[in-house]
Parts: C-alpha cells; structure tokens; sequence
C-alpha cells in the first residue's frame, strides 16, 4: 500500500522511483529499485508507463553493513567515561558520545553531526562556559582553534563552572582530529588542598623557628 501511494508522484512529475523489497520465485526477498516514466500523447494525455527493475541488494546490504559498524561505533563510545569527538578534514562533527555534550556544553545536549566546531566553542566561550575565555572571546577561539587543528602535547582547560578538562587531540590520516576529554576537577582540587596545606605548614614553620633552635 505504501509503495501504491508513492506512485501517485509518476503522474505529477512524470518520473517516479522507490526502492522496496520484493519476493521472487524461490520465496527470498531482494531489493529492488523501481524506475518509472509516464510517457504522454501530442495532447498530453498519459499513453504507457515505461520502466525498468534493478537489483540493489548487494547494495542495500553494504549500507546496512556501514550503520551496523556506526552502531556499534556509538555502542562503543558511549560506554567511556570521558568525552570523545571525532572531527573529519573540514572541522565538522563526525561522533561524539553523550560525556562530551555533558562536559563541555552543560544543559545543551549532544552537539549534532555535521556542526562547525568553530561554531561549538564560539558559542561555549560566548555563553560563560570557558572561564579562560572571559573577556577574551575571540582570542581565545583562535587560539583554541590553532591547538585544535595542530595538537601538540595534552593542556588542561578551565571551565566556568569550576570543572578542570584535560584535554588530548589527535590528527587522523584523513585530516581530522579525534580527542579525549577527561574531567580532572577532583585531581586538581587535591592538589589545590595540597598546596594550601603546604602553606600552612611553611606558616607554621616560620613561627616555630622563632621558639626553636636552628638545630631542631
């Protein structure tokens, strides 16, 4: 019924094609493309319908093949940790699994594919998110952007909302860049309690060598 339905538009435009499945002979099912074209009179009135079957199994078979290794792509990604991206040549979203929306665009969602990464952070810097880019908005994108395109060693970046991100990019043969984000806020904040403590310490010792002889 739903191919019958579709087959309205040959008598619109005077081309149709669909693609649906089809049961032959020996029960199995194949894919067909299905081409048609309305041939009319000198008046214009529809005379036949001429057309042609093609088999694209093989083809449909091989499209299938590549969403089951994206999917499996997703499957696999989406169990990390860590926030994960993948950027082709042009510096478009490929993937990116759900932690990298949540790390670095909070309450925003997953960024789709195809979106300028330009266009991700310049909105992240503009909207608070990047506390290194307060007041500095667009020297901050370009320099986020030179590291992007030219990853050197792993740097840390700090966001607005007290989060600490380490973050590791990598180029890939085809001219993309795939990184790892990782969230390194409880890391810093131990050494952060560290140093304080290390101060009072040091506080503490310079009082105490007052009392105390140079020996002890």
């Amino acid at each position: 019924a739903e191919v019958e339905a579709k087959s309205v538009g040959l008598y619109k435009n005077g081309r149709h094609t669909i693609e649906y499945r089809f049961r032959r002979q020996d029960g199995a099912f194949c894919w067909v493309r299905d081409e048609q074209q309305l041939v009319r009179d000198a008046d214009g009135e529809p005379v036949e319908v001429v057309g042609s079957w093609s088999d694209i199994s093989a083809r449909k078979e091989a499209e299938s093949a590549v969403r089951r290794s994206e999917q499996r792509l997703t499957d696999a990604i989406e169990t990390l940790t860590e926030g994960f991206s993948l950027y082709d040549a042009e510096d478009k979203l490929v993937v990116c699994n759900s932690a990298y929306g949540e790390l670095l665009y909070p309450g925003q969602g997953t960024p789709e594919p195809g979106t300028p990464y330009e266009m991700l952070i310049r909105s992240a810097a503009e909207q608070g998110y990047v506390a290194d880019a307060e007041g500095r908005v667009d020297e901050w994108v370009a320099d986020r952007i030179s590291k992007h395109r030219e990853p050197g060693p792993p740097h840390v970046q700090r966001r607005a909302n007290g989060r600490w991100v380490h973050i590791n990019e990598r180029k890939t043969e085809e001219g993309g860049t795939v990184a790892v984000y990782t969230d390194i806020t409880k890391l810093k904040e131990a050494e952060e309690l560290a140093s304080r403590r290390n101060q009072e310490l040091e506080t503490l010792s310079t009082k105490l060598s007052k009392y105390l002889s140079p020996q002890v």
